[in-house]
């Protein structure tokens, strides 16, 4: 275990942020995915995600859990596949990528830096009020 998380854990999950491996569980020794670093970033930075895009990664399927965020992810700019068609959510993320998604969605989405007078900057959504990215 990691009760010294414990406080921190429950925040994030009270905000929806962390929610868990199901069946009211929570595994902090896991291993965390891309596609669940992919919700945590959504989640943290309120990104919507019924933002009706497709990501063009075949692995990510409407039945996954993941599917809305790791969209709303793809179409903000956070994330990127490993391949043109394939993003490989249920692989474990290495620290380079969740440095690199964390800068991204903190540029997009923290504090406003992402934006211009509440209109995204970046993305794949550029020129959309802030909300939207």
């Amino acid at each position: 275990g990691v009760p010294w998380a414990k406080t921190a854990i429950e925040a994030l999950a009270k905000k929806g942020i962390l929610s868990g491996t199901g069946n009211g569980l929570f595994d902090p020794d896991s291993e965390v995915t891309r596609e669940q670093f992919a919700k945590m970033l959504v989640a943290a930075a309120n990104i919507p995600t019924d933002n009706g895009v497709e990501s063009p990664f075949t692995d990510v399927k409407k039945t996954d859990w993941s599917y809305k965020y790791v969209n709303a992810a793809y179409k903000c700019g956070i994330i990127n596949g490993v391949s043109e068609t394939e993003f490989d959510g249920t692989a474990r993320i290495t620290r380079q990528d969740v440095a690199v998604m964390a800068k991204r969605a903190a540029d997009r989405h923290g504090n406003k830096a992402g934006s211009k007078n509440g209109v995204c900057r970046h993305g794949r959504n550029r020129g959309v009020r802030e909300g939207g990215c």
